[in-house]
């Protein structure tokens, strides 16, 4: 666990916290820090009233973000990095855009999120079929995709960390299975960059996507992909824009081939405040390390269970350590009106999810155990009065 005074000048950075106002919620949705504020108005007020015409000054903001997100996964290169809106975007940029044949299968899990699943079902026109793993508990394990995985399997679709068990698979091996099987490993880590170390070299990730509003702490509307070279030469791309080719300036050139970098995936103008946002997000998880800021939130949601403890909470599903993040989720007794209990928490300043009968919590690297026994205080006395 971060001691405070690793943490401290982080949480300054987040007025919430003065209210006091106990936000646990980052697999939903991440708080904006004063920087990332800062740094998003600084290129308004260029746009409103500075030089206007800022688009030198963002590209360098662009490439910067790019290098620093390519750092966080350890990607190849920055030329391996696009810009996308949403992780629908990207994962559908991946399914829509490699060469299906009748018969080729995908293999996906039902404890998925929805978003990665329904870019595949839609290639059913191709003749393809999605084989969906049961998950046991709100997820699956490599040795399950060991089990059910299959030659005609083109591609598997797995989520980094599950969103409602948040259970952490072990991509070193899932990549491994992949490899072996001659299949593409594409990976929804929306629920994992900002909480979990992505090696997508030493995972032989093929493709990984991740919006940027839940633990990267960034506004709606911005996300990255990461494609690999061998996936990006399969990749038959459906949209092309003015920026998809190698030189977009050259104005009347109709004829040219398509950036050789994963920029040709960037068709048009691209959401920079939300780039501006992404640019000092990442930073603290570059300067604190993921790993570290994993084992700080086993730590922290180990407290959660010890207030839960003793109470008739259930834990949804029991993790190995090696396979926790910073979701802790519990089912909820029947007859409990989950809705009402998180509206009333709001109220007092506590804010977790209501999903599927469970409750689920999700604090992030600046938050302490001083915010953990606040909140489960809060917590405990609203649940107690079976609202």
């Amino acid at each position: 666990m971060f001691k405070d005074v690793q943490i401290d000048p982080y949480r300054e950075l987040f007025p919430h916290l003065k209210q006091p106002h106990y936000y646990l919620n980052h697999a939903a949705f991440g708080v904006l820090s004063t920087k990332v504020n800062q740094h998003i108005n600084k290129h308004l007020n260029e746009r409103c009233n500075g030089i206007i015409e800022s688009y030198l000054i963002d590209f360098d903001v662009i490439e910067q973000t790019r290098a620093k997100i390519a750092t966080l996964i350890n990607a190849p290169s920055p030329d391996n990095i696009s810009f996308v809106t949403n992780t629908s975007e990207g994962l559908n940029l991946i399914a829509a855009g490699l060469e299906w044949n009748s018969g080729d299968r995908i293999l996906l899990n039902d404890a998925e999120f929805p978003s990665n699943v329904y870019p595949y079902k839609t290639l059913n026109r191709h003749g393809v079929e999605v084989d969906l793993i049961p998950a046991n508990n709100g997820f699956v394990t490599d040795e399950q995709i060991s089990k059910h995985i299959k030659k005609d399997h083109k591609l598997i679709g797995i989520s980094a960390v599950q969103f409602l068990s948040g259970y952490k698979i072990d991509l070193h091996k899932t990549g491994e299975i992949a490899q072996d099987n001659g299949s593409f490993l594409v990976v929804d880590a929306i629920q994992a960059i900002g909480n979990s170390k992505i090696d997508v070299q030493a995972m032989q990730i093929d493709g990984l996507v991740s919006g940027g509003l839940k633990w990267m702490m960034a506004p709606m509307g911005i996300g990255f992909v990461y494609i690999s070279d061998k996936l990006r030469e399969k990749i038959r791309q459906q949209y092309v824009g003015w920026l998809s080719v190698e030189n977009p300036w050259a104005l009347s050139n109709f004829e040219q081939g398509l950036n050789p970098t994963n920029r040709r995936y960037e068709l048009g103008g691209l959401n920079i405040p939300g780039i501006y946002a992404l640019n000092v997000s990442v930073d603290p998880f570059l300067e604190l390390g993921t790993n570290e800021i994993n084992k700080h939130l086993i730590s922290l949601t180990d407290r959660v269970d010890q207030h839960l403890t003793g109470t008739d909470l259930v834990r949804f599903t029991t993790i190995n350590d090696q396979n926790r993040t910073g979701i802790i989720t519990y089912d909820l007794p029947k007859g409990l009106n989950g809705d009402k209990m998180i509206e009333t928490l709001k109220a007092r300043k506590v804010t977790i999810s209501h999903r599927q009968g469970k409750i689920r919590f999700s604090p992030h690297y600046y938050n302490n155990i001083d915010d953990i026994d606040a909140a489960l205080s809060i917590f405990l006395e609203v649940y107690n009065s079976k609202v």
